[in-house]
């Protein structure tokens, strides 16, 4: 995307993350937004945008741990800015594939695992924290060191990471 900010780019008349905040805000009770830009469009948002602890732009995992802190509620959803059509009963089935022996539910389209679309029991994620000290950043990398049920979507998920998806 040229550097920009992926969460403010527009997409069928609107920044991708209203996109996802217009699908997700009516399956949960609080937003947590991890944001890697001092962009003022945050500022606008009724939710609380948290930046990375570090400026290193060490991926996804670090702005999960920078939110976690805000988190006040049992379980968390983790979803990435640039993914417009998520289901209306994304939580209501990974909230399914959570249970006694997982405590991660990760989404797949049924053709990939779609690594950073998981519900957690929010205490899952301080192994987190652990996991980027040894200088690890991998997302699927962190998942297998943690037991999770892997939950099938009929829908694919569209990340829009080129700017010709766009059109």
């Amino acid at each position: 995307m040229n550097f920009r900010d992926k969460a403010w780019v527009e997409y069928k008349d609107k920044p991708l993350l209203m996109h996802v905040l217009d699908q997700i805000v009516p399956q949960v009770d609080s937003v947590v937004i991890s944001r890697n830009s001092d962009n003022p469009a945050y500022a606008s948002l009724p939710y609380r945008c948290i930046s990375d602890e570090t400026i290193d732009l060490e991926g996804p995992l670090a702005g999960v741990v920078a939110c976690l802190p805000a988190v006040t509620t049992t379980y968390t959803l983790v979803l990435p800015c640039d993914t417009p059509g998520l289901p209306m009963d994304l939580v209501k089935k990974l909230a399914a594939g959570i249970d006694n022996n997982n405590a991660i539910s990760v989404a797949h389209d049924g053709k990939r695992m779609q690594q950073l679309i998981f519900l957690a029991r929010t205490e899952a994620l301080n192994t987190i924290r652990t996991y980027l000290n040894r200088g690890e950043r991998s997302v699927y990398g962190w998942l297998k060191t943690c037991p999770h049920n892997v939950i099938s979507f009929k829908n694919r998920f569209d990340n829009i990471n080129h700017e010709e998806q766009l059109e």
